[in-house]
């Protein structure tokens, strides 16, 4: 396996003193023809005054066996709205409000 490489966000809350659950908004690895590449942006997507995340998740999966097979690529994007005390998924009601090319991740996978 390759060396694994992430990064995780965290969040101190001073009210409570204690710290909210991470998010990781950066991750890549890989090993044998199967790679994961996590990208994320962080702005205030709903407009509230607290910062969010878009996050894509990109999987690609090579059959190394027979390269005949085409690269079967998957695309996630989500988008964690900040909510009290921690990230809530509410991909379903913001990704289709956002337009996603004006993110630019560093690969957008095969078509």
């Amino acid at each position: 396996m390759y060396a694994i490489e992430a990064i995780d966000i965290w969040i101190f809350d001073t009210d409570k003193n204690t710290w909210a659950k991470p998010m990781k908004i950066a991750e890549w690895w890989g090993d044998a023809g199967y790679s994961i590449d996590i990208q994320a942006w962080i702005e205030d997507v709903n407009k509230d005054g607290w910062l969010d995340i878009v996050r894509r998740t990109l999987e690609e999966n090579i059959d190394l066996e027979d390269p005949k097979l085409p690269t079967t690529t998957k695309i996630q994007n989500n988008v964690f709205v900040w909510d009290k005390d921690h990230f809530k998924d509410m991909s379903a009601q913001y990704s289709p409000k956002l337009k996603l090319k004006k993110y630019r991740f560093n690969k957008e996978g095969k078509k």
